[in-house]
């Protein structure tokens, strides 16, 4: 494939509404995705659909990818989030922030605590650092199980518990966990297509 063709291709996926984040979630992958969103944005897609395989990577990437999605969100556009083969760590935390969340059949979810990596050596106040961390995940985690539908105290400690040591789960037991509310049903994509038609986006063939 051409860098031409797949630039055409890839455009074509935006101007539906399609987003792809795959692999390491790291800078690179965090720069990409907000422009993508942003261009959704700025062409007035009302339904974004972000299809997520990876294993997980920078937290603070992470980080930055679901304040894009809440940013977009509380501005009327609605975000699909799908795990497609594999949604790991940081990627399962993004996949619960969706407006709707789905896996596909055979795709496979895993949360664990959020580990910050930063060399100690050079934090000049180790504790001020680690009050700081600990913080910060308490703060992301209870979000993540506010998405969750775990709304009291003793549902989220429950939540923390179950993740401690890593969750692994298939679509269904995560659905049955409210981690995500459906089961992706591939028709939907023919209906995202023909939606880009009405608004007269075309394949390149």
């Amino acid at each position: 494939m051409s860098n031409q063709t797949k630039f055409v291709e890839d455009y074509f996926l935006l101007d539906s509404g399609r987003i792809f984040i795959r692999g390491d979630i790291n800078e690179e992958s965090e720069e990409k995705f907000i422009r993508s969103l942003r261009y959704c944005m700025f062409m007035n897609i009302k339904d974004i659909y972000i299809y997520i395989s990876s294993e997980g990577g920078d937290v603070d990437s992470g980080c930055a990818i679901i304040d894009e999605i809440n940013g977009a969100k509380k501005q009327g556009f609605k975000i699909h989030t799908i795990a497609i083969g594999k949604a790991y760590s940081a990627a399962a935390y993004i996949l619960t922030f969706g407006s709707v969340r789905y896996a596909t059949e055979n795709s496979s979810i895993m949360l664990h605590p959020i580990l910050f990596d930063l060399d100690m050596d050079y934090v000049a106040n180790q504790k001020a650092y680690t009050a700081f961390t600990d913080y910060k995940y308490a703060d992301i985690i209870n979000k993540v199980a506010n998405n969750c539908k775990k709304k009291t105290k003793s549902a989220i400690d429950k939540f923390v518990q179950e993740i401690q040591h890593g969750l692994w789960l298939c679509p269904k037991q995560a659905k049955k966990m409210k981690i995500i509310d459906f089961i992706w049903d591939y028709s939907k994509e023919k209906t995202i297509d023909e939606k880009s038609e009405r608004r007269g986006v075309r394949s390149s063939s």
